[in-house]
């Protein structure tokens, strides 16, 4: 049983990081999305919390296991680590200023080898809380990746893991080929600025958990770029219909784009999206995102 809960949702947010969430949004309405290799307090603070949540406990020797194998691993690092690893200081120990912010990496990576570390260490000395047993298998090592993902692209930083991993989020194909042009969209090209806050709007929904807003806001992203290129209609269907019957979109594709609408528009129906009592998962969020990112840089590139 784990002893630290699980990291909290937007549903449970404290008043301050919510306050902080709705200045960011407000700087990237005017800005658009700029992502840093750096780690600010808040988010080390979370990163902190998402790795003690992993463990079953916080026992000396434990700790003790954990740190030596992080510090072992960081003897391999470019940067000097003049102050030895512990479990408490990982939120001061991430604040590497942007000169070194592969610093901060290299401890992103060495947090995953304290994981295998802890867990190795309990399949060989298993531990007894009160009545029952904990052994390697209590070591939440995915929930952290997966926690520790979220928290990345929450506060916009530019790490990301990829399985065990760190790399650069530029590394990734849907950052690489959709994210970041359609960021360069909101910049270049003022007839999509509406499409491209769309989809920023989408991404922050799915950052902070609102999955089926992020769905709904990805297809709205999409039905905009649809009016830009001259479609008309109501409904992102109408629109699609429209496009097609007029050559907006070649004749080749024009079945990819139906089927595109179709599946948007039964996504948000089936679920509940429409009236906001969905129980999307993110992965039909992040595939929602692939789908319509691509799309809407298609559409872009019909009418350059």
């Amino acid at each position: 049983m784990v002893p630290y809960p699980a990291l909290m949702t937007t549903e449970y947010e404290l008043p301050s990081q919510r306050r902080r969430r709705q200045r960011l949004a407000e700087r990237e309405r005017e800005h658009g999305i700029r992502w840093s290799e750096e780690i600010a307090i808040d988010a080390g603070r979370r990163i902190q919390a998402a790795f003690m949540a992993a463990l079953p406990g916080h026992w000396p020797r434990l700790n003790e296991v954990i740190a030596e194998d992080v510090q072992r691993f960081l003897q391999r690092s470019a940067h000097d680590w003049e102050t030895p690893f512990e479990v408490a200081k990982i939120q001061g120990l991430l604040r590497w200023g942007e000169d070194r912010s592969d610093a901060a990496a290299d401890l992103l990576q060495g947090l995953v080898v304290g994981l295998h570390g802890a867990r190795n260490w309990l399949d060989f000395e298993p531990v007894w809380n009160g009545s029952s047993e904990v052994a390697g298998g209590d070591v939440l090592i995915e929930q952290y990746l997966r926690e520790a993902n979220a928290i990345f692209e929450a506060e916009r930083i530019a790490w990301a893991y990829v399985g065990e991993r760190v790399v650069e989020r530029e590394q990734l194909p849907l950052h690489a080929e959709i994210i970041a042009p359609l960021d360069e969209l909101l910049t270049e090209d003022a007839r999509f600025e509406r499409v491209a806050r769309g989809y920023q709007h989408a991404i922050r929904q799915l950052a902070a958990g609102e999955l089926q807003v992020a769905v709904t806001a990805m297809t709205s992203a999409l039905e905009d770029a649809l009016a830009v290129i001259g479609a008309e209609g109501q409904t992102l269907g109408a629109k699609t219909s429209n496009a097609r019957q007029r050559r907006l979109i070649p004749g080749h594709e024009g079945k990819l784009f139906g089927a595109l609408s179709d599946w948007a528009t039964g996504a948000r129906s089936a679920t509940g999206m429409a009236h906001g009592d969905s129980d999307a998962s993110e992965g039909d969020a992040r595939f929602a995102m692939h789908l319509a990112g691509a799309a809407i840089l298609r559409l872009a590139d019909l009418i350059r």
